[in-house]
């Protein structure tokens, strides 16, 4: 309880001394001049300045416009709270530190001599399904991540499943396990892992993990001392040293990657806590899934990692590659299988928002259905816009939510989103009594994007995110069956959502959704 409220004070800390120092002047100006003229001067001097402020950041083209309109409105409108708001959240988040934190093609120099590889991989995807070409295209050659074919890939339907493939493979592990993890919390999953992994390290084995500061915050305390102790590698991802809030405390690690011996590996929506194998009822059955994948893709999930550690140790011999030579290396592997597979990654140090624009590519791409499983549903227009376009001229839109949801009124914001989408004919369901933490979207019979990122403009423009972008048959069909079974115990809107919302709540979403750009 200390840490949360630690937490809080220091936010309050932050924007209350600064109001306190506002009101003081004020005070002081009323007390030592006989006129109000200097009080009023300073006032209006104080609007100029957020007026000048509020045109800055509307004219700032690295934001999204409805960004910017509501900062400036925002900045306007409540002057001081506004400016200190738009220092700590509002600012585009630059990697000044580290310039090889950047994901551009220019910096994928490891990658240059694969290209014929996926040349190759490219033009058989455009033979077999040429509508999804360019969704492959974007990220290989914006970021020249790879498209990789020897690769086995396993859809993990469950928490259960996944921890019960994850701890048969840590216990397999022959040299080194990656973990690289937005939320890791004390329970009985943690313990079973932790154990593991010190048994690990007295056979030998390396263990790196890199965990979000605010996501482990209060969570992960007992477990990563023992780690320490026992010779663990620790990076904590954006560290916040309270009251000292920097400002891109805003920007956090949100993937969930796992890579051993650089031949297995894990991505998806699974964080390392009990509510993914139902131990905690507190917000219903936890629906959520990861992808397993054997082969050369997980190179990919090591590039993700290494970049991740090395922006926090700038020395030269704690980099990755110093101390785990064999991290990223490309491994050939001869597995036969018609799949592909594309590891993209995406946030605030990509130059333009990665899994925005490869959804957006699939969605146009789409010719028979999109299906669409999110937690948190606050797209930007684009996304709403696109299947509504879909819906209309004929396509099996769907959009699976939650029952429940682990934020106040998140599903009550999310619901709002879908009313144009209702109008155009796109299918609602939301999932009774169950929160679906899964992130999967289905397009046609053959393509599944899934991994870490919501469709919220957090996990779109503020968060590092890893997701997979798979041409399989078999893949598509599991994951398509289980979302039709999640669809048949689910209620489908057959009016607007959120429609019989009191007066009160309504208002409060309303508010909400004007607000959720700024986030």
């Amino acid at each position: 309880m200390k840490k949360p409220f630690l937490a809080s004070a220091s936010l309050i800390a932050i924007f209350g001394i600064g109001a306190a120092f506002y009101v003081a002047i004020n005070i002081l100006l009323n007390i030592f001049v006989p006129t109000p003229l200097p009080f009023i001067l300073f006032i209006s001097l104080t609007h100029l300045f957020s007026c000048v402020w509020a045109i800055i950041v509307l004219c700032n083209r690295k934001r999204r416009i409805e960004t910017r309109i509501r900062w400036m409105l925002f900045i306007v409108l409540a002057p001081f709270f506004g400016i200190v708001s738009y220092a700590f959240l509002g600012r585009v988040y630059k990697y000044r530190k580290n310039k090889n934190y950047l994901y551009n093609k220019n910096t994928a120099s490891l990658l240059q001599p694969k290209t014929q590889y996926d040349l190759v991989n490219l033009k058989s995807i455009e033979k077999e399904n040429p509508e999804f070409k360019r969704a492959f295209m974007m990220s290989f050659e914006k970021q020249r991540e790879s498209i990789y074919s020897n690769t086995l890939i396993k859809y993990l339907a469950s928490g259960n499943i996944y921890f019960s493939n994850l701890l048969n493979d840590i216990n397999q592990a022959k040299e080194y396990i990656l973990i690289n993890c937005y939320i890791i919390a004390e329970g009985e999953v943690l313990e079973k892992i932790t154990d593991l992994l010190i048994k690990k390290i007295e056979e030998g084995i390396r263990v790196y993990i890199i965990y979000d500061f605010l996501g482990c915050y209060g969570k992960f305390t007992k477990s990563k001392k023992r780690l320490i102790q026992e010779g663990a590698h620790l990076v904590a991802y954006s560290p916040i040293h309270f009251p000292f809030v920097k400002w891109n405390a805003n920007y956090r690690d949100h993937r969930k990657d796992i890579s051993i011996d650089g031949k297995i590996g894990y991505i998806g929506g699974i964080n390392i806590s009990d509510e993914y194998i139902n131990k905690s009822g507190t917000f219903g059955f936890w629906n959520d899934s990861a992808i397993k994948i054997i082969g050369e893709a997980v190179q990919e999930i090591e590039l993700i990692f290494k970049r991740d550690w090395n922006f926090y140790m700038t020395k030269k011999e704690r980099k990755i590659e110093k101390l785990e030579l064999k991290v990223g290396s490309f491994n050939h592997e001869n597995i036969k299988t018609p799949d592909f597979i594309q590891i993209i990654s995406d946030g605030p140090n990509h130059e333009s928002p990665m899994c925005l624009e490869v959804m957006l590519n699939l969605i146009h791409s789409a010719q028979n259905r999109i299906w669409i499983k999110s937690p948190y549903f606050i797209p930007p227009p684009e996304i709403i816009n696109a299947l509504c376009n879909a819906a209309s001229t004929g396509l099996d839109v769907r959009v699976l939510l939650p029952g429940k949801s682990d934020k106040f009124l998140l599903l009550e914001v999310s619901k709002h989103w879908t009313k144009k989408m209702f109008e155009n004919g796109v299918k609602i369901y939301s999932m009774n009594d169950t929160f679906v933490h899964e992130k999967s979207y289905v397009f046609d019979d053959e393509i599944v994007f899934s991994g870490s990122s919501n469709l919220d403009y957090r996990a779109l423009f503020c968060d590092q995110q890893t997701m997979a972008l798979i041409k399989s048959k078999d893949t598509n069909t599991i994951v398509s069956k289980k979302m039709l079974n999640d669809m048949k115990k689910s209620f489908e809107y057959k009016f607007i959502p959120n429609k019989d919302l009191p007066i009160l709540k309504r208002a409060v979403v309303k508010i909400y959704n004007v607000m959720a750009p700024l986030l």
